[in-house]
């Protein structure tokens, strides 16, 4: 499980920190705003790691 997410420089997410993601469970805000962004860099990067 993620504890902390650092995204630079991916689409729209410049420089996003998710910090103390225990219990984490929803990314809410208005249409626009990268949620959507924050969920592919996170594919990304597992897809990155687990690749072969």
């Amino acid at each position: 499980m993620f504890e902390r997410i650092h995204i630079q420089n991916f689409l729209s997410c410049q420089d996003v920190v998710i910090d103390d993601m225990r219990g984490f469970t929803a990314l809410v805000g208005r249409n626009g705003s990268g949620k959507t962004n924050i969920l592919r860099a996170i594919q990304w990067a597992v897809e990155s790691a687990t690749s072969t």
